[in-house]
């Protein structure tokens, strides 16, 4: 907290940590703006349909509703989650701004080098002439890859000269 009286703005990126934040925010009259990826009650409702679920699910709602309305700013990654903040929390559009996710292109770029590519594919078990899909990021059930797994099995039916890859990390 030492450090929070000199701040002007507190920057939140996800749910738990803007929970956090709202304590300065409030003590020390400080901005907060609040950096939503994901909705966390949504997410909650992927775990299942338990009664306990549904309080956990109604409570992070409540929660992530109050935090985005006391913040100053809210930053979403997604027009969709712009206007379910808009819809469901009822958050002015000007006090919403959509900044999606990027990726430093200097530093991520196809492989333009046929030898690299050539050895790349070779290495993870992939022949020349294949077609590759692939996944990369948080491996969470709101990512959708069961639905990929479920798709690869039926496409790989109709084309085996198909293969995916999923890379990452996570539950």
């Amino acid at each position: 907290f030492k450090a929070i009286p000199q701040s002007e703005v507190i920057y939140a990126r996800e749910f738990y940590a803007v929970l956090v934040a709202l304590l300065p925010h409030f003590l020390f009259k400080k901005k907060l703006v609040f950096e939503i990826n994901g909705l966390a009650s949504e997410e909650q409702k992927l775990k299942g349909n338990s009664f306990i679920n549904g309080i956990c699910s109604f409570l992070l709602k409540m929660g992530e509703m109050f935090a985005a309305k006391c913040s100053n700013l809210v930053v979403s990654v997604t027009p969709q989650i712009s206007s379910y903040l808009m819809g469901h929390f009822h958050c002015r559009s000007d006090k919403i701004k959509v900044v999606q996710n990027g990726v430093n292109i200097s530093s991520f770029y196809p492989i333009r080098d046929i030898t690299v590519l050539k050895k790349s594919r070779k290495k993870v078990g992939i022949e020349e002439d294949e077609i590759v899909v692939a996944f990369v990021g948080n491996i969470a059930p709101w990512q959708g890859v069961n639905i990929l797994i479920e798709s690869a099995f039926r496409l790989l039916a109709k084309n085996e000269k198909l293969r995916f890859l999923i890379v990452g990390d996570g539950l």
